[in-house]
């Protein structure tokens, strides 16, 4: 799925930058170790992921100094999971899976 959300994101974004994580606490740590040079980073967030879920990593962003824009890319239907999510204020976005990149198109030019 990691491999489709990239080809998503390199065709409808030809200059972006893309690091992948599969483990949610690397990419956190990743984060919390490089804020400060991250202020035009948009992270496509998974809910449902090992070690750390994505209300985890949400809530741990919370304690670090950031300008991130979080967009949620989820297999979650739950209105629950998207009320939740969006009641952060650095979620911009929910996607349900699969990504389309015109719909995170759309997302990135509202924010």
């Amino acid at each position: 799925m990691l491999f489709l959300i990239e080809f998503e994101i390199k065709k409808h974004f030809d200059s972006s930058a893309i690091a992948s994580y599969v483990r949610s606490d690397v990419a956190f740590n990743f984060i919390h170790d490089h804020h400060n040079e991250l202020k035009d980073t948009v992270v496509l967030l998974d809910l449902n992921m090992p070690v750390m879920d994505g209300f985890q990593v949400l809530e741990n962003l919370k304690s670090v100094s950031h300008k991130l824009k979080v967009i949620i890319v989820t297999s979650s239907m739950s209105d629950e999971d998207r009320e939740k999510a969006m009641d952060y204020s650095f979620v911009q976005g929910y996607i349900n899976k699969p990504l389309k990149g015109l719909e995170l198109k759309r997302i990135l030019a509202n924010i």
